[in-house]
């Protein structure tokens, strides 16, 4: 190929560059394994966004583990000269109940044992209290942070403007740091040189290490080290996988490695990709104007879309269509309920003419790319940018340099324009702060619409970036974050949060199916981040967006959906957004599950209130007012908390007040054990009455035990709306009950209703180790969620509380936020002298709401707050030797 002939000789010029240096002599480099592709059972497929087969590495302490899209090659390598990797017992196959497209983890090494390490466009994750981050800025500073165990270990290194990206391989035991850095060579066309740069645990370079770019395979984690940090390179070529292993990076000071001499050359699977595509009726026209918050919205609908396939719209294997074209259906689509468009070779369909095709008997996309068939569905890259850049006519990737303009660097790249090469196309989506690239893309990846990121050695050599002609050339990227919603009446209270820099006003948009949104108030009269809005209809789900000040007021994407329900007050639920995360299994820009939620709930009755999990970390907003809490923990990781100590403080006192809790999430028992924290595998058992067995039960299947309160629910998909392959595996414990199981019989979920802690009081828990939002048939969704309260609001856990508390307690006031008046209970196990107080943050007493001696009991008093500014306030209570103290957020 002439283009690895370039390669090759842009890698020998860099060589001389660098130089030779001198090994040091415990310096080794050798290759453990190498293997046919046949050997590894691997089926490659070429496709125009790449070459798929190997997936990549995981890390183990003495090796690593292949990843394949079939299978999980475990290997074990020695520590003797040119020691030959050796199978493991472990190897397993992998089928459509086991895969997933979860991100690949690294490894961090403490105390001899492996922690899964996600790395996360420069989000860094894992347990035992480890966090960190990787940030690219402006091409020339690297800056490199991790927290483990107590240690912090950093790095910063300054280029000369010529820094793409940056991402974290691991932390070996000792606590040196290996790095994998890519430089620009050219940004159009785009060449890149990636190295792996070792320092030590005080921040010094050790050495610097130039890769070979041997990726004939598209895989997404080619880097490991294990313990002793040995590094693992993954490499294909056109003959199969080669693993090299270099041991002693970490005993030298300022080296520079070159490529091993049978390493240098290049190849990459952008090469071997497929350029062809499907023929198209296209006319070339006019450039029509377009908006960036559209395509971006677009490009939502697409990912997020459900419908129902039945087994005539499905064929996993090919089949000849009326029409007498091949046609094959992507294999993850189940008869039922799914959820993201599918691939279709040549497809250009809208939403509506999609589900129109479905009801018709078209079949649910088409992954033969011999033909194009006029008997399936869907859309293919190029139809998926087309829709996205509100285009009339499908127009192919060859047709797209004619109506798009190239940028000259990659950090010009808006929301909303494209990744182009011959054959592929991606719609861009943001920067991420490793200098990663967040896309959403149609194609052979996973066939379907899907939201990736890519790092600039993914698109090496033929991608491009480039913006459509009629798109506007200024954009906004001051997304906000939708903190609350909450019922004020005949009105609905929302605030929000946003950097205001350059900010104009907000776009706020309202949905009652959680799928159309409608904009309801501008920026002309929405200046500040809180308002109330006069709603109608049982169910009102809301978004905002905000406007820049320039000439064109660019409007910024959507931020996270916030919902509010009408019905019962006395069965008010809330409903607690715990799953900010957007670098794991659900890598979409914000995320509108609270709606689906919403809608649940006000079938059954309840009327629900949204916030955000800072607000009941901040004591802003409590539990205690609540029929019952449903909390959304998604896939949150450890980095960002599923439930940290505070909240586990307001969810055990809420449960002991007799509160009734659903919480639904993959990582919640791995985070509250594996983390090594004694006390959240504490509130594990006592209140969510579970006990932690693995972290992956290694299936996206489960049913409802029999007898129990899912019983009618024997087939569970989950898994769908994100990737989900670390649900954890659960057992009941402390009185609680198994109520769930995976396929496996692994259990899956654990119900308990009686009493928490040393409170007499009667509460209610359904704890499910996947999140529910990830099945996409909305009847057993639904379904789950109105089991799951009937069994709590049935067993009289809403109980009159003793006119004799056995504590003493200070309620979180109610409503909060609240203008101009609120309530506040407390309670008094013992006749008392009370003064119940209300200060401002200088500590000035504003109000003295009571101060006499009381009996025993339970009381309530008001503050009537009409001629204080708005702020947060304290209310203090003293009682005898009992002090507590809650915060008050008045918003006028």
């Amino acid at each position: 190929m002439q283009r690895s002939s370039r390669l090759t000789a842009v890698v020998c010029a860099l060589l001389l560059l660098i130089g030779f240096a001198d090994l040091a002599a415990q310096v080794r480099f050798y290759v453990p394994l190498h293997l046919s592709y046949a050997d590894a059972g691997v089926k490659l497929r070429i496709e125009g966004s790449g070459v798929y087969g190997v997936r990549g590495m995981t890390a183990a302490v003495d090796g690593f583990t292949l990843r394949t899209e079939t299978s999980a090659l475990s290997y074990r390598v020695g520590s003797g000269e040119d020691a030959p990797a050796i199978q493991a017992d472990s190897a397993a196959s992998l089928t459509s109940d086991t895969k997933s497209d979860e991100p690949l983890p690294a490894s961090v090494f403490a105390d001899g044992m492996a922690m899964r390490l996600r790395l996360n466009d420069g989000v860094i994750e894992s347990e035992r209290k480890l966090t960190g981050r990787v940030t690219v800025q402006g091409k020339r500073y690297l800056d490199v942070e991790v927290n483990v165990d107590g240690r912090r270990l950093s790095y910063v290194e300054e280029y000369p403007g010529t820094l793409a990206y940056g991402d974290l391989i691991g932390v070996d035991a000792r606590g040196f740091l290996f790095i994998e850095v890519q430089t620009y060579l050219s940004e159009v066309p785009l060449h890149v040189r990636r190295e792996v740069v070792v320092v030590a645990p005080d921040g010094q370079r050790c050495c610097r290490l130039a890769l070979p770019m041997l990726r004939y395979c598209t895989t997404e984690r080619d880097l490991q080290i294990d313990t002793t940090g040995r590094l693992f390179h993954l490499m294909t070529d056109e003959e199969g996988i080669s693993v090299g292993c270099w041991s002693g990076l970490t005993g030298v000071r300022g080296t520079a490695l070159p490529v091993p001499e049978q390493f240098r050359r290049s190849i990459h699977f952008n090469d071997i990709a497929l350029t062809s595509e499907a023929p198209s009726a296209m006319a070339l026209s006019k450039t029509t104007t377009a908006s960036r918050e559209q395509a971006l919205h677009i490009a939502e609908s697409y990912v997020t879309h459900a419908y129902t396939c039945a087994s005539g719209n499905l064929s996993p294997v090919d089949v000849t269509a009326p029409d007498g074209d091949i046609v094959r259906t992507p294999s993850w689509l189940v008869v039922g309920r799914n959820l993201r468009i599918p691939y279709k070779w040549g497809g250009f369909n809208t939403l509506a003419q999609f589900d129109a095709g479905l009801s018709s008997g078209s079949y649910t996309g088409d992954i033969n790319t011999a033909g194009v068939s006029s008997h399936a569905v869907g859309v293919d890259c190029s139809g998926f940018v087309s829709r996205c850049w509100q285009l009339s006519n499908h127009y192919s990737t060859a047709s797209m340099p004619a109506i798009t303009t190239t940028y000259a660097t990659w950090d010009l790249l808006c929301p909303g324009d494209g990744i182009l090469k011959a054959g592929h196309v991606r719609l861009f989506v943001d920067h991420m702060m490793n200098g990663a690239l967040r896309v959403a893309e149609s194609s052979g990846r996973d066939w379907s619409v899907s939201y990736w990121s890519y790092s600039p050695a993914d698109l090496e050599g033929v991608y491009v970036p480039c913006r459509y002609n009629g798109m506007s050339t200024v954009s906004s990227t001051r997304y906000p974050e939708m903190l609350s919603v909450t019922i004020e009446g005949a009105s609905h209270r929302l605030t929000w949060a946003c950097d205001t820099t350059g900010v104009l006003g907000y776009r706020l948009y309202r949905s009652t199916d959680g799928v159309t949104w409608n904009r309801v108030l501008d920026e002309t009269t929405l200046k500040t981040t809180t308002t109330d809005y006069g709603f109608s209809g049982a169910v009102n789900s809301y978004r905002v967006s905000s406007v820049m000040n320039s000439t064109e007021y660019p409007e910024s994407n959507w931020s996270n959906a916030v919902t509010a329900t009408s019905g019962s007050e006395e069965g008010k639920v809330l409903v607690v957004d715990g799953f900010n995360r957007e670098t794991g299994s659900w890598r979409g820009p914000g995320h509108s599950f609270s709606a689906r939620y919403g809608a649940a709930l006000q079938q059954s009755g309840y009327s629900v209130e949204t916030v955000e999990r800072k607000l009941i970390d901040s004591g802003v907003v409590s539990l205690q007012p609540y029929r019952a809490v449903v909390w959304i923990a998604g896939d949150q990781s450890t980095l960002d908390t599923v439930i940290n100590h505070r909240e586990r403080m307001a969810l055990s006192d809420y449960l002991e007040g007799g509160g009734l809790l659903f919480i639904s999430g993959s990582e919640i028992g791995y985070a509250l054990v594996e983390k090594g924290s004694a006390e959240g595998g504490a509130f594990l058992r006592d209140y969510l009455k579970a006990s932690y067995v693995a972290d992956n039960a290694a299936t996206v299947n489960a049913a409802g035990t029999p007898a129990s309160i899912f019983k009618d629910y024997p087939s569970i998909r989950f898994g769908q709306a994100y990737a989900e392959d670390y649900p954890d595996e659960l057992a009941a414990a402390a009185g609680g009950t198994l109520c769930m199981t995976y396929s496996n019989g692994k259990g899956a979920g654990v119900c308990y209703s009686g009493t928490f802690g040393p409170s007499p009081l009667n509460g209610g828990v359904v704890y499910l180790g996947f999140p529910v939002e990830t099945i996409a048939d909305e009847q057993t969704f639904s379904g789950i969620i109105s089991e799951a309260m009937t069994y709590m609001t049935t067993t009289d856990v809403w109980e009159d509380v003793s006119a004799f508390p056995r504590e003493f307690e200070l309620g979180q006031n109610y409503p909060n936020p609240f203008n101009p008046s609120t309530s506040i209970d407390f309670r008094l196990a013992i006749a008392s002298n009370v003064r119940l107080s209300v200060t401002d943050l200088l500590g000035r007493e504003v109000a003295v709401l009571v101060n006499e001696v009381k009996p025993a009991g339970v009381y309530t008093a008001t503050w009537d707050a009409a001629n204080m500014p708005s702020g947060v306030y304290l209310c203090r209570i003293v009682a005898g030797d009992f002090t507590r103290v809650r915060k008050l957020l008045l918003l006028k």
